[in-house]
């Protein structure tokens, strides 16, 4: 499975949840982010279902809260209901756990995919050293990495590191610091940090409660990507 170069991302979303997340349907979004620890899930699917695009067309992603580890099929089962849904696209293990607690939780949400509940899972915010501890104890990398990309020089070797090791990274709070002192204040900054995200393959979330804004970055990330295509092609 691969994700849609750009995203929806919903946190912070509370009561326009329903409005914002139809309209990026409808604008074009595939991919929509939220998660458990939200709490707008419910709203969320509302959205979705009051799109005008099937949802086997859409890439729903939502995450497991680490602090509810014992209670995995629980949560999911809660997720679906909640997004009614009958499958999570991608299930992510929202943040790191201790050694014993995640030999725990990361078997449970394989068993989640093998059950068809979920199509792929992954994990968030994890250190690189913590990743290779994954392929070292479960004998493998996940197929998905959440975490704060660096939109500096280092974006490139960043993204190949992950994608060496088969590893799909996706990058959140790409306008959070210390991004935002590399791209700067001006109105080429949107430009500058899509550009960024789809020249290293890198797909990424970015959310608004200003359908203006959620039209203007689906656009930007469109032509990032032409122009990305015309160069790899010359």
């Amino acid at each position: 499975m691969i994700v849609p170069p750009i995203g929806f991302g919903t946190w912070g979303l509370r009561s326009n949840a329903v409005d914002l997340v139809c309209s990026a349907v409808d604008l074009g979004y595939r991919f929509i982010d939220t998660a458990s620890a939200y709490v707008n899930e419910r709203d969320v699917g509302v959205g979705i279902k009051q799109s005008s695009i099937d949802r086997s067309d859409i890439t729903v992603c939502s995450k497991f809260p680490v602090e509810f580890c014992g209670r995995e099929n629980d949560v999911l089962a809660f997720s679906l209901r909640s997004l009614n849904i009958e499958y999570l696209d991608l299930w992510l293990l929202h943040g790191d756990l201790p050694d014993a607690q995640f030999a725990h939780s990361w078997p449970l949400m394989i068993k989640a995919k093998e059950r068809g509940l979920v199509r792929e899972i992954g994990v968030c915010n994890l250190s690189l050293e913590r990743l290779e501890w994954m392929r070292q104890i479960f004998g493998g990398y996940p197929a998905f990495h959440q975490t704060a990309f660096p939109v500096d020089v280092r974006i490139s070797a960043f993204a190949r590191w992950h994608r060496s090791r088969s590893i799909q990274p996706i990058a959140h709070s790409v306008l959070k610091r210390p991004n935002l002192a590399v791209l700067g204040d001006d109105r080429g900054r949107m430009e500058r940090v899509v550009g960024a995200f789809v020249s290293s393959q890198t797909s990424f979330l970015i959310g608004s409660s200003d359908p203006g804004h959620i039209h203007q970055n689906l656009l930007l990330t469109r032509q990032a990507s032409i122009r990305h295509a015309s160069l790899r092609d010359q």
